[in-house]
């Protein structure tokens, strides 16, 4: 009952995580009905025209394509005026160094991405006499809009690479310190061994460390370990985030021309960086169903 409860939410426009996980779900659609388009030959293609006995023709999956493009830019309208905001907000900051400034471009490029295909949706919807740019100028708007998108993403391939390392360079130096600890702690031990104390029952001769410092010392010990396994989450994300972005660079890349191939390989790709994403919204979902 709690994942239905938890799809409902990713399903519905209750919350942000709710309408991005409508986009997520239509994108995912869409994906497939590209892969459908590609390969109409597909058996699974009949189910979707049940009153015909010919599988329908790929034109109409094309135009499937595009209406279900159209409803994802009406659900992210103004979304472009938040990736505004957060590059203001990193430009605002008191410190404004190399990767701050990385970040304030990948944002204002996102924004005007998601500018260019707001205002291009009326000249997508092909109502009559509601056209503001024309369909020449609107496919080269289009086509502008993909090589902001592409900037942006290959800022954050560049980002998310450079935390991982340095993640992963923090992580190696913590266990090379739990690894010095361990073995003076070990030679500390082999010494008190070997100073000739007495192992009989008296053990008044014996000196002891107090308990207050030995609990220090293994709470420190614990503490470490626990530092030690906080960047795992980290790192886990920061993967998924370079595979996702890597798969989507291949979308723009291919629009632009700057390379050439097979659209299954693009649908495919859709498919899994789609699912990737989706996971964080998921995620999200299911934090804010445990808030109510």
């Amino acid at each position: 009952m709690t994942l239905v409860r938890q799809f409902i939410v990713f399903g519905t426009n209750n919350a942000d995580a709710g309408q991005a996980g409508i986009e997520r779900s239509l994108r995912f659609i869409q994906a497939l009905v590209s892969l459908l388009a590609t390969y109409p030959a597909l058996q699974a293609t009949a189910l979707l025209s049940p009153r015909s006995t010919s599988i329908p023709p790929p034109t109409s999956f094309l135009q499937l394509r595009a209406k279900i493009n159209v409803t994802r830019r009406l659900l992210r309208i103004f979304r472009f005026l938040e990736y505004f905001r957060l590059g203001w907000d990193l430009y605002s900051s008191d410190i404004l160094d190399f990767e701050t400034w990385l970040d304030v471009l990948g944002k204002t490029c996102l924004g005007i991405f998601g500018m260019l295909e707001s205002v291009t949706l009326l000249d997508l919807l092909e109502i009559d006499q509601l056209e503001i740019f024309g369909t020449e100028q609107t496919v080269m708007l289009n086509y502008q809009a993909q090589f902001f998108w592409l900037t942006a993403l290959c800022i954050s391939l560049f980002r998310s690479s450079t935390r991982l390392l340095r993640l992963l360079g923090n992580r190696a130096a913590t266990d090379a310190s739990l690894g010095q600890d361990a073995a003076s702690r070990k030679e500390e031990g082999e010494r008190q061994n070997g100073d000739g104390l007495p192992t009989g029952n008296d053990d008044s001769s014996v000196p002891r460390e107090p308990k207050g410092k030995q609990q220090n010392g293994s709470g420190h010990q614990m503490e470490t370990k626990s530092r030690a396994g906080e960047p795992e989450e980290a790192v886990s994300s920061l993967i998924m985030k370079l595979t996702s972005d890597a798969m989507d660079l291949l979308l723009p890349a291919t629009a632009v021309g700057l390379v050439e191939v097979h659209p299954a390989v693009i649908a495919m790709t859709m498919i899994v960086s789609t699912a990737i994403t989706a996971r964080d919204v998921w995620a999200r979902c299911g934090k804010d169903m445990r808030r109510r």
